[in-house]
């Protein structure tokens, strides 16, 4: 088992020319040609984990999903782990996407409700994420580029995804929850 500092860990970028992200997809398709199943991350688990956590407990349940994964077969070589933390961050990243939907959303509805305001929370909010994303891109390329002589990089690199990736969702999440208050 493949076990990450908190700076290391969580993340899968496609930064440099996409090295991580092609390196993930090369797990994949390696795990097929070998003739065994690829590793699964339980997405029920990640979904449990989101449910379950506040915004600042990012590091009590974060990993766990692929850290299981990683213990199948196929699981702990260098692509199986890339790929088990791919996998997870996928599943962060929808329930990211979704919080960013839904506050969206009522940032819109705040917005109509005040047109007199002057700055659009919803164009703000619109600015942010894609700030947030060319952060993540680069802090992550970076972990990648520290690495880049040795196999590690690429772990490294889908583990810091992983970890920004869970962590903006939880945020969106706590955005949400101080709204709706």
């Amino acid at each position: 088992m493949l076990v990450l500092s908190p700076v290391i860990a969580v993340a899968q970028t496609l930064g440099e020319a996409g090295e991580v992200g092609k390196e993930a997809a090369q797990a994949s398709s390696l795990a097929g040609v070998a003739g065994s199943a690829a590793p699964k991350v339980d997405a029920a688990e990640v979904r449990d984990c989101f449910v379950q956590m506040g915004q600042a407990a990012v590091g009590d349940c974060v990993g766990l999903a692929a850290d299981a994964c990683q213990q199948t077969q196929g699981g702990a070589t260098t692509l199986g782990i890339v790929d088990c933390l791919a996998q997870e961050t996928r599943v962060w990243d929808e329930l990211l996407n979704a919080q960013y939907q839904e506050l969206r959303a009522m940032m819109r509805e705040q917005d109509e409700g005040n047109p007199g305001a002057g700055i659009s929370r919803m164009d703000a909010l619109r600015d942010v994420q894609r700030a947030w994303i060319t952060f993540r891109d680069a802090e992550c390329g970076y972990a990648y580029a520290r690495y880049q002589d040795g196999s590690i990089r690429s772990v490294v690199a889908a583990a810091c995804k992983l970890e920004q990736t869970a962590r903006r969702a939880l945020a969106l999440k706590g955005i949400l929850h101080e709204s709706s208050l």
